[in-house]
């Protein structure tokens, strides 16, 4: 028998999104989230026009990481990577600790992929008696249009 459990956290509270242009005309997003008093997990994922496909960039992290001392939200700010006229589509997901503990760790194990020189990583699974991950997740998406 093979058992799984995970809670299904809170859609994250998104406060603002902005852009900002840089001298070459390249553009930055910042997003806001409303941070939470028990510690929370998210995934952030960018993607150009479409969510099919990988992300043109994404974050993986635990809130306290993000938090600005001055106001006490989540901020997470992307490179200067857009340009005027492209369409971006930001999904932001809140995850449960198991989930992102599963990420974390599968990303830990591609990184060391083929480096004799690294220890191996394991996979961490909250699954019973097998492998993989059971996992809740809730989220929001936003799509912007540089203008």
């Amino acid at each position: 028998m093979i058992t799984a459990t995970d809670i299904l956290p809170k859609k994250p509270q998104i406060i603002s999104y902005t852009y900002a242009y840089r001298s070459d005309s390249n553009i930055s997003m910042k997003i806001i989230l409303a941070s939470t008093a028990e510690p929370s997990y998210y995934r952030v994922l960018y993607h150009n026009d479409t969510i099919v496909g990988e992300p043109v960039q994404s974050y993986l992290f635990e809130d306290f990481t993000r938090i600005n001392p001055s106001t006490g939200k989540i901020e997470i700010t992307t490179p200067y990577r857009w340009r005027k006229g492209e369409v971006c589509i930001v999904r932001v997901f809140r995850l449960s600790k198991a989930y992102f503990n599963f990420l974390n760790s599968v990303e830990q194990a591609k990184s060391i992929n083929g480096n004799p020189f690294v220890q191996p990583t394991q996979v961490i699974s909250n699954v019973n008696n097998g492998f993989g991950i059971f996992a809740a997740i809730s989220y929001k998406q936003v799509k912007f249009s540089f203008k």
